[in-house]
């Protein structure tokens, strides 16, 4: 009896400050998981917009892709071109020579 009598006793010491923990363990869950929602919410937040900056940048480097194409386009022509002209000034060039030539 002494016993039974030694166990209530040491639970009622024990009883109210372990309600106490609960309670503030329960609190603390608690506010632990808002914070983990509130994280959740933030990553989710951060990934949207890192994937909105990857979509703008491959819209920008299509942009470019597409000016760098029009750019080498253009050398293309203009190397042909270039070529042509000298081709021409070099005919040009040997009929002229070959005018003095003949007249002289």
């Amino acid at each position: 009896m002494a016993a039974k009598d030694l166990a209530a006793g040491i639970c009622e010491i024990y009883q109210a400050p372990l309600n106490n923990i609960k309670d503030e363990l329960k609190e603390l869950i608690s506010k632990q998981n808002q914070i983990y929602i509130d994280i959740a919410g933030e990553k989710f937040v951060f990934e949207n917009n890192e994937i909105l900056e990857v979509q703008n940048m491959m819209g920008k480097a299509k942009i470019y892709r597409e000016k760098l194409n029009t750019i080498s386009k253009q050398m293309n022509s203009i190397h042909q071109r270039t070529k042509s002209l000298k081709k021409r000034a070099l005919n040009i060039q040997a009929v002229k020579e070959k005018e003095v030539a003949s007249k002289a």
